[in-house]
């Protein structure tokens, strides 16, 4: 019994090592645009979404402070173009990440019979 037990268990190991080395081939023969979602890039594509929402609540808040009078018109002027220009930036940000996909996206469209 104890022979077929490591037979099973060099048969499970073989499998796994073949298994992990054909991902490691497939990563480096892989498109670029492939792996692109990679965890780092999502954490930060998250964080610039987070940032962003939080830039446009605060737009929201700004412009709510202003209806109800706590704020002088001038100062709300310079607060709204300052958080209005970071959203622009981060929005930019956010697109360049999508730059690479464009390509692809107006090929597929092209495809799409028009209705």
């Amino acid at each position: 019994m104890l022979p077929w037990f490591f037979i099973v268990l060099i048969v499970v190991m073989w499998v796994l090592a073949l298994y992990f080395t054909a991902r490691s081939f497939r990563a480096l023969g892989a498109h670029p645009t492939d792996q692109s979602n990679t965890p780092r890039q999502d954490v930060a594509r998250a964080d610039l979404l987070l940032r962003k929402q939080a830039l446009l609540e605060a737009l929201h808040d700004l412009d709510r402070d202003m209806e109800e009078n706590k704020l002088d018109p001038k100062d709300h002027a310079e607060e709204r173009a300052r958080l209005r220009e970071e959203t622009k930036q981060i929005m930019r940000a956010l697109d360049a990440q999508l730059a690479p996909y464009q390509p692809e996206v107006d090929r597929l469209l092209t495809q799409v019979p028009e209705s």
